[in-house]
Formats: C-alpha cells, structure tokens, sequence
C-alpha cells in the first residue's frame, strides 16, 4: 500500500510529537522528587547547587505529568503541587528570593513546551486545560523574572488564559516591583503597561478587564490603564451589554487604593480617578434602578435575572461605604435599605446625596451645578424586554 503525502505528514507528525511527550515524561520522571522534599527545601536559609536541581528537577516532573492526565480533573492536583511550592518558607527575605528565582526560572525555561505540545493534544479540551494550568502556575509565582512571559500571554486567544495573565501582573511582588525606582524596572514597567494597554483596547470579557485594572500600577501610567477600564466598562453598560456587575468591584477598589497611593500626589491625577470611581458607579446604579423599575402594560417587569439584582446590589451597597469613606465624610451608608424595600425615591435622594459628599471632598466639578455630568444609561433594548417577558412568563406558569 502506497500512502499519499498528506498520510505520510501526519503520520510523521503524529510520531515526533508523540516521541517529544515521551522525552519530556521519561527526562522529568527520573528525577522524582517529591513534594515533601521540596517543602523541605522551601524552608532553608542557604540554597545549595543541589538543592537547585532537585526544584529544577520537580517543576520539569510535575509539567510533564500534565501531558499525561486522560482527564482534565486530574490536573487540579498537579497544579496545587506547584502552586503550593512556588514560594520560599524562610522567613529571611533573601533566601525567600532566591527560592523563588529559581522555581520561576525553572518553570519560565519549560512552559513553553509544555503549551506548545498541549497545542498538539489529541483532545482539544484537555489540550486547553493543561495550557491554562500552566499560566496559573506562572500567576502564582508572582516573580518579576516572569513580567515579560505574562505580558505575552495578555495576547493570547483564550480568555482564561489573558485573566491568568493579567492576575499574575498583579501579584503584590510585582506590584511593588513596578514603583521602585531604577532602569531595569522602567523597561519591565513599560513592557507591561504596553501589554495591558494592548490587551484592554481589544477586551470585552468582564472578569480580564478587572484584572487588567487590578494590574494596573500605583503610578501614572496605571491612571491611564483605569481610565481604560472604566472607559471599556462604561461603554457596556450604556449599551446594555454588560454582564458580571460584581467585577467591577475589582475596578473601583483599586481606584481606592490609587487615592490612598503616596506616589499619586498630583491633584488632577487623583480628582480624576475619583471621577473615575463616580462614572462606574454611576452606570451600575442607573442599570440597576432602570431595570427595577420598568414598566410593562402598568405592571413592573424587572429586566435584569435575580443574579445580576443581586451582584448590582452589593457593588452599590460596597461601593457606597468606600466612597463615604475615601471622602472623609461622617455620612452614614443609607443605600441598603432602600435597596432591600425597594424604596426608589429615597435611593435616588441618597444616591445625588452620595455624589455631592464625593465633589465636596475631591471638587471634580462646580459645587453649584445642579446636574453633574455623570453618565447614564439609555432606554433598554428591545431584546432586553422581550428576554426579561420571556423569563418572567415561564416563572408565571411555573
């Protein structure tokens, strides 16, 4: 029998990569160190060339088994072995860091690999699981040795994979990393800023926006990627396409955690990011009232499902006493009763209150305007109603 080219390629396809998952499995499989060793070494002041290898040795190892599982399940086990061995257990700072130098450097010389061949996968979806377990892992080691790998994957198709990425950025290592002052950080920095200012113009998933903003740093550049995010996030909202409200917490607390920033200290920079936290706030309170109080033929039809009501209710209630409070105001949070009552004037009388306290303290606008310039959201669309008719018909007969 004669095979054609296209059979003779993807047998010889077929055959190189199964002889590379056999050479990364019986290389790392020698080496079999354990867990209990590894958490052995995790605690020692002084890291020796062997102890080295043996972490070397067990990332290779835990990696490649990944190649092996017949089951996605089987990979959570696998990934908690090396996210629970990412860290240093000394508590000297130095010798913390030197550990994690060298987990980091180990798992960024091989990750690569291990993605490139779960590409190849014969089932597609455990292909994908072992590509997304391997960027939680680099997530998890939260190392500046891995900003640039990071920064990457930001680009990548797979939504879980861009979130992994982007919650890796804002590891409190990195973070604090981005705000020291040297060259070597400035051009890590800027790869990074560059990364997520990429990523975020293309974005639409709730849950990577949120993460991009987490990763944002305490500096000006990160002013410009919340600006960004809530840009992204207020533009979903005004065109009712937004999902998941309770993302945006991640949003707006890190927005707190910029105005308690020293290095935010010009005044422009900071009225804005209160501004920032007002817009947000503002298109979540006006979707979550719109959508309340809508009418159908003179009977209330709420627009939004029960899980969205509640999410949009605890971003509201949430949001309120951190506004209260980055204002230094004395104001008590009034918003979860009325909420709760379903009492709509007296929220909107709290609401104008709420922005007024805000403006007192930061003075983004003239305290004498009597509508600030706050955003909105527009009419429902139709299929909007016609979804939230269909809902409420079934709940009826049910």
């Amino acid at each position: 029998m004669t095979l054609g080219i296209d059979q003779r390629s993807g047998i010889f396809v077929r055959a190189a990569i199964a002889t590379l998952l056999v050479t990364l499995i019986t290389s790392y499989a020698k080496a079999d160190v354990s867990k209990v060793e590894i958490d052995a070494i995790r605690t020692k002041p002084l890291l020796t060339q062997e102890h080295f290898d043996k972490i070397t040795a067990f990332v290779n190892e835990q990696f490649a088994n990944m190649l092996t599982v017949k089951d996605s399940s089987k990979l959570t086990s696998i990934v908690r072995n090396l996210v629970g061995a990412a860290v240093g257990k000394n508590p000297r700072p130095e010798a913390k860091k030197t550990y994690s130098d060298c987990f980091s450097t180990a798992a960024k010389s091989r990750y690569k690999q291990i993605m490139q061949t779960a590409r190849n996968h014969n089932d597609k979806n455990i292909g994908s699981n072992i590509k997304i377990s391997t960027v939680v892992v680099l997530a998890h080691c939260d190392n500046t040795i891995l900003i640039e790998d990071l920064a990457g994957l930001l680009q990548d198709d797979s939504e879980f994979i861009r979130y992994w990425a982007a919650k890796g950025l804002a590891g409190p290592r990195i973070q604090r990393y981005f705000t020291t002052n040297n060259a070597d950080v400035s051009a890590l920095l800027q790869t990074a800023v560059s990364a997520l200012n990429t990523a975020l113009q293309k974005e639409n998933s709730s849950f990577v926006i949120a993460q991009i903003a987490q990763a944002a740093p305490l500096n000006q550049e990160g002013v410009k990627i919340i600006q960004g995010c809530v840009g992204r996030r207020v533009e979903q909202y005004q065109s009712w396409k937004v999902s998941n409200e309770l993302n945006d917490w991640d949003i707006i607390s890190k927005i707190f955690n910029m105005l308690n920033a020293p290095r935010l200290e010009d005044t422009e920079q900071i009225k804005d990011m209160a501004f920032n936290a007002l817009k947000l706030f503002s298109v979540a309170y006006h979707r979550y009232t719109q959508s309340m109080q809508y009418k159908d033929n003179g009977d209330v039809l709420p627009l939004l499902p029960e899980t969205n009501q509640r999410e949009l209710e605890t971003l509201l209630i949430r949001a309120e006493v951190e506004l209260i409070r980055i204002s230094k105001s004395d104001r008590r949070a009034r918003f979860a009763v009325p909420i709760q009552k379903r009492k709509w004037k007296e929220l909107n009388v709290h609401y104008q209150s709420l922005i007024r306290v805000v403006n007192n303290n930061f003075k983004i606008f003239p305290e004498n305007q009597d509508k600030p310039p706050m955003p909105t959201v527009g009419p429902p669309p139709a299929e909007i109603i016609e979804r939230a008719k269909t809902l409420n018909n079934i709940q009826s007969k049910s």
